[in-house]
């Protein structure tokens, strides 16, 4: 029997549970941090158990109060047995009673499975987004001559990021 909780945040052991859950398949991803959401008040992370094991999860991004993102996996053993199901069913009775009106769901562009859920609960496609990753540190030579610059930015360069952001995607601040 599937058991779901919901979570307004994940303790150390359930967050490394997680990150256990999604090494079963390559690249698997899911964002759980909540510091950015609008209603921090809201569980934002879903968690199938059975029998007391984490089988499944379903995350919501939501920095909007009119829009959230979801993200969700699944044990590939578990699939197809209703388990996403029933975790969207969970996050979106919570996004209802917070008064959120869509819902964007991330799929991984390489999954053929992600694909045929949205197809499957009627999501339309509208964009694609494209994630990078840096793993160490430039060669110093070619950094320089490049004149990239990596550095790790704190909440002081909110608003320049929000500027640069705004004007590279033309969106508002």
């Amino acid at each position: 029997m599937i058991e779901l909780r919901a979570r307004t945040s994940l303790s150390e052991s359930e967050a490394s549970e997680l990150a256990r859950l999604l090494e079963e398949e390559e690249g698997a991803f899911l964002e759980t941090e909540g510091s950015l959401n609008a209603r921090r008040e809201m569980a934002r992370v879903f968690q199938a158990r059975e029998c007391g094991r984490l089988v499944g999860a379903l995350c919501v991004f939501a920095p909007r109060s009119d829009e959230a993102e979801l993200s969700a996996f699944v044990h590939p053993s578990r699939r197809r047995m209703g388990v996403f199901a029933s975790l969207l069913a969970e996050a979106e009775s919570e996004l209802l009673r917070f008064g959120y009106a869509s819902e964007l769901f991330v799929v991984d562009g390489r999954s053929r499975e992600g694909e045929a859920v949205a197809a499957r609960i009627g999501a339309a496609y509208a964009f694609t987004e494209f994630a990078m990753r840096h793993e160490g540190a430039a060669p110093p030579k070619a950094a320089a001559e490049s004149g990239l610059e990596l550095r790790s930015l704190g909440l002081e360069a909110v608003e320049s990021l929000a500027a640069l952001r705004a004007a590279a995607f033309g969106d508002s601040l």
